[in-house]
């Protein structure tokens, strides 16, 4: 089954995400002098169209460079809906519990019927006779 992460564990996330450069974050591809593989370099917070910010990270693997530029709007993206499935969650455990109340109720109106419309032969005496 999969973990699901407790609110102390999202806010943890939350205050690393809120803590980091607001971004954008850019990213951009050069060759290796070796031509052994491509990486790209790191700015942020700069707009998209410039190099001009602060350089953060050279020589990345591209994929890696991918995944920490877009990880500034990923993050944040996958809180809200993390909070938005918890609640989620939390509604239906609410409402299968109002209907399992309610089925339990309808059961025992429906024991108290079928009591009433099939009375004991024997209303004032024991049924075995005794």
């Amino acid at each position: 089954m999969t973990k699901i992460l407790t609110k102390e564990e999202i806010e943890a996330i939350r205050q690393r995400c809120d803590a980091a450069s607001p971004g954008p974050y850019h990213s951009g591809g050069i060759f290796d002098p070796m031509g052994e593989r491509p990486t790209s370099n790191i700015w942020g917070p700069t707009p998209r169209d410039a190099q001009s910010g602060e350089l953060l990270a050279q020589k990345v693997k591209v994929k890696d460079a991918d995944f920490f530029v877009c990880a500034r709007i990923d993050i944040p993206a996958l809180i809200e809906s993390h909070e938005g499935l918890r609640k989620s969650r939390h509604d239906l455990q609410d409402a299968f519990g109002k209907c399992h109340k309610e089925l339990s109720e309808a059961r025992s109106e429906i024991e108290s019927l079928k009591e009433d419309l099939n009375p004991s032969p024997w209303p004032d005496s024991d049924p075995k006779g005794y």
